[in-house]
């Protein structure tokens, strides 16, 4: 996997992680972000250990392989082309995080909270507008024979090394084998996001900011990355709500909705 996608890899890494790396605040958190991810990543790898025989813990492992496959991918063609230099595991797990990132900082480091008592309503808005990335639109027709849905994106500049991908898998006790998504080059998730999934189902996120920041004191390592928990939903659940019941197992936060034509709900 990080072996053909080694150039979109790149790319997006130098785009994306090395503006932000770039930016002298960024070397002071960053070794806050690496410790937090790297403590996730252990109670995760024992929770698969204790629960292998859970679907959902199971295909949590998955997709840990899916990472660890990525990293080894890349690395190993980087060895053989001169134009890519190797990369450290924690870029692989900050990259998967992207959607994470911006909440994680302010868990880490509380000095970038904000205080929004303070602020003046065109300084919240700007702020909003500033942090978010996505909206999804959902129109279902008065006869109810047709649902229609749509979904944009916005973000930084650096971002737009883009990617639309089709994953076909066949992996044991996977229910939507085929999922297509809009994407970024090295993620192993949409990151928008935006899914269209082989039972029928679409996941559309939507941006929703937090107003209370003392919510953040409530996010521990011990729990999955929005990444892990919604692969592993889009990839068990056969409607809408079973697929909200998976993506809010050991949730940190999430804000997305879900089409399910199927059983005629969102």
């Amino acid at each position: 996997m990080g072996f053909k996608s080694r150039t979109s890899r790149c790319e997006t890494n130098c785009n994306t992680l090395g503006t932000t790396s770039a930016s002298r605040y960024f070397h002071v958190i960053k070794e806050k972000l690496r410790l937090w991810l790297l403590s996730q990543e252990e109670w995760t790898n024992q929770l698969v250990l204790e629960n292998i025989q859970d679907p959902f813990w199971r295909h949590v492992a998955y997709l840990g392989q899916w990472l660890s496959g990525l990293y080894e991918g890349y690395n190993t063609a980087a060895k053989n082309d001169p134009s890519l230099s190797a990369r450290e595991m924690f870029e692989f797990r900050l990259l998967q995080a992207t959607g994470s990132v911006a909440d994680l900082i302010k868990v880490v480091d509380k000095t970038r909270r904000k205080d929004w008592s303070s602020m003046k309503p065109e300084e919240i808005l700007t702020s909003m507008l500033g942090n978010s990335r996505s909206s999804a639109l959902i129109k279902l027709l008065p006869g109810f024979e047709e649902i229609f849905l749509g979904h944009c994106t916005w973000f930084r500049y650096e971002s737009t090394a883009r990617i639309f991908k089709t994953y076909d898998l066949n992996l044991e006790g996977t229910v939507n084998r085929r999922m297509t998504f809009s994407s970024y080059g090295g993620n192993l998730q949409s990151v928008d996001d935006f899914y269209l999934l082989g039972g029928q189902l679409a996941v559309l996120q939507t941006s929703n900011d937090i107003f209370n920041d003392t919510l953040y004191d409530l996010v521990k390592p011990q729990s999955l990355l929005t990444w892990q928990r919604v692969q592993a939903a889009n990839l068990l659940a056969r409607g809408g709500q079973e697929w909200a019941g998976l993506v809010s197992r050991h949730s940190c936060r999430f804000n997305f909705s879900r089409i399910d034509p199927q059983n005629n709900g969102l």
